[in-house]
């Protein structure tokens, strides 16, 4: 997993063994790739809004000799024969993943989801929670200086705190990444409460936001 970067190498990482798996929005293959030279999946389907990021990893799955590969160009899962037991959609907004699952088909038959969000991890968190996806494991990469969220979903019913929905899942059982991610999401929160008017109505929404904050710093305190 050399050529993976370390938000890449958390994705397979959470991967599980399935036969089949779609990568969407696999921009140059090689999550794809990795999990059929690792044994992860048996056929992947790799698919790309972009003509050109698909036509690269096309390119890759013949270089490295990878047969039980189709590439399609399709927004999201919106293409025929789109059942697959574990299926990715990684480095897009919160949003944007939450349209691509309530248009999927498919949606509760999936074994396994890997969701990695580049914003609004909070609104995908509150979205799964209420459309029976359980969160297993939600975790934090620190990748060159930037904080990626990585969550493994799988069917079922959960309920999760506001604590959890904003700042993740687990909370016990964070890495170092999550609280450099932590410490840096409390130094923006405290710049932005220092200039907002009081009359903001949006005040009360960050000051709640660090007192969680402040609740988990002191429970890892106490554990430590």
């Amino acid at each position: 997993m050399n050529r993976l970067s370390k938000r890449q190498q958390a994705i397979v990482l959470l991967c599980e063994k399935h036969k089949t798996t779609i990568d969407v929005g696999c921009d140059h293959g090689y999550i794809g790739a990795e999990l059929l030279k690792s044994g992860k999946t048996e056929f992947l389907t790799a698919t790309d809004i972009s003509k050109k990021s698909l036509l690269k990893a096309q390119k890759l799955f013949e270089k490295e000799n990878l047969k039980n590969t189709k590439t399609v160009c399709a927004n999201g899962l919106d293409f025929e024969n789109s059942l697959a037991e574990q299926v990715i959609i990684a480095g897009m907004g919160g949003t944007n993943i939450i349209d691509i699952l309530k248009n999927y088909q498919h949606r509760d038959k999936v074994l396994c989801f890997i969701l990695q969000p580049m914003k609004e991890v909070a609104l995908l968190r509150k979205y799964l929670c209420e459309n029976n996806l359980f969160i297993e494991k939600d975790i934090v990469v620190c990748d060159k200086k930037k904080f990626y969220h990585i969550l493994a979903v799988k069917q079922g019913k959960q309920e999760l705190k506001s604590i959890n929905i904003h700042f993740g899942a687990y909370l016990s059982t964070q890495s170092e990444d999550f609280y450099l991610w932590l410490k840096d999401k409390e130094r923006k929160i405290k710049k932005i409460v220092a200039t907002i008017p009081k009359d903001n109505e949006k005040l009360q929404v960050f000051q709640n936001c660090l007192k969680e904050i402040k609740e988990i710093k002191q429970k890892k305190k106490n554990t430590a």
